[in-house]
C-alpha cells in the first residue's frame, strides 16, 4: 500500500533525477541538487518521538517554576521593596529633598537680582587721566598688549627703578621685613 505522501515522494525524486541528468552545465546540476535537497527538507516531516514525554516534560518544567523559582523571586522582591523603602525614608528622603529643593528655588529668586547686579558693578577707582590709561590696559583681558601695559605704568609711576638705585640700609630692612612676614604668625618678632 502506497500512501499520498510515498506517491509524492517518488515522482519528486523521478523529476529532479531527470532535471539533474538532463542539466547541460555544472552550474545547473549543482542548483537543482541543492534545490531538491532543501525542498526534501522543508516537505518531510521530522521524526516524532514520545510527544505525550514532552506534554510532561513542559508540565515539570511549569511546575518548577511555578513552585520553587517564584518562591525565591517572591522573596526576593520583597527584600528588594524592604531596601526600597529604607532608601527612601532614611537615606534618601523624598519629603526632605523637595523642602531642600524649594528652599533653594525661593533663594534663587529672592537673590538672582543682587548676584545679576555684581556684574553691573564699576570697580574703576582711577581719576587723574594716567592711572585711568593705566587701569583699562589691566582690565581688557587682553594678554598680548604687554607693551601698553608697560608704557601706561611708566606713564603713571615713573620708570622701575634699578636694584643699585635703593641704599644698602633701605635694602636689608626690605629683606627684613619680607622674611618677617613670611614666617608663620606665631614665631613672627613685633617691633
Amino acid at each position: 500500500m502506497f500512501t499520498l505522501t510515498g506517491v509524492l515522494f517518488g515522482l519528486f525524486v523521478v523529476f529532479l533525477s531527470y532535471g539533474v541528468i538532463v542539466a547541460r552545465t555544472r552550474r545547473r546540476v549543482i542548483a537543482l541538487t541543492l534545490a531538491g535537497a532543501l525542498a526534501l527538507a522543508l516537505v518531510s516531516p521530522p521524526p516524532v518521538q514520545a510527544q505525550a514525554s514532552l506534554v510532561a516534560a513542559i508540565q515539570s518544567v511549569l511546575n518548577v517554576i511555578n513552585g520553587k523559582i517564584q518562591t525565591a523571586l517572591t522573596a526576593i522582591n520583597k527584600v528588594r521593596s524592604t531596601i526600597d523603602k529604607y532608601y527612601q525614608e532614611a537615606i534618601w528622603p523624598v519629603a526632605l529633598i523637595n523642602q531642600a529643593r524649594a528652599l533653594v528655588t525661593q533663594m534663587i529668586g529672592q537673590y538672582r537680582a543682587l548676584m545679576q547686579s555684581i556684574f553691573s558693578v564699576n570697580l574703576k577707582s582711577a581719576t587723574l587721566p594716567n592711572p585711568i590709561a593705566l587701569e583699562n590696559v589691566m582690565r581688557n583681558h587682553q594678554t598680548g598688549d604687554l607693551a601698553a601695559l608697560t608704557a601706561s605704568f611708566e606713564n603713571t609711576y615713573g620708570s622701575v627703578p634699578t636694584t643699585t638705585a635703593a641704599s644698602s640700609a633701605d635694602r636689608t630692612m626690605m629683606d627684613r621685613s619680607r622674611a618677617r612676614a613670611t614666617l608663620p604668625r606665631g614665631t613672627r618678632e613685633e617691633p
